[in-house]
């Protein structure tokens, strides 16, 4: 899945991180992070095809999950925005925006959940859900 839209979406409309960026899933951006907060990575989730009924085979609903990982510290000093700011930020760009305005519908919000917790580190993730549609042409 191709998370570079949502990701220069985020660049384009976020102000409250220092670090963005995009990661093949969790394990590879906790190893690739530098401890740069608040930070995001924009990480594939899933992607299915689904058979449109009055089409067939041929041309076919895209669902595709993914998730923003944001990473903050759990009492940010003044003036450094915390996860409910970076959260609302990252909704307010991607919920409701459509990435594909020819064949595709708008970003949806799924839900969060917190990822891990270290010392000077909160790790949350959002997780948001998209439909397109693939037309293949045989």
């Amino acid at each position: 899945m191709d998370v570079q839209p949502f990701l220069d979406r985020l660049k384009a409309e976020s102000t409250a991180f220092r670090l963005l960026d995009s990661a093949a899933g969790l394990e590879q951006a906790m190893q690739e992070f530098r401890g740069t907060t608040p930070a995001a990575f924009v990480v594939p989730m899933s992607e299915r095809g689904a058979e449109m009924r009055h089409t067939g085979d041929v041309d076919q609903e895209l669902l595709q999950v993914f998730a923003v990982i944001q990473v903050v510290q759990p009492r940010p000093a003044p003036g450094v925005p915390g996860l409910v700011e970076c959260r609302r930020q990252t909704r307010a760009a991607l919920v409701g925006w459509e990435p594909e305005e020819e064949l595709g519908e708008p970003v949806l919000f799924l839900g969060g959940e917190l990822v891990d917790l270290k010392p000077g580190q909160l790790w949350w993730a959002d997780e948001f859900f998209v439909k397109s549609y693939y037309r293949s042409t045989p």
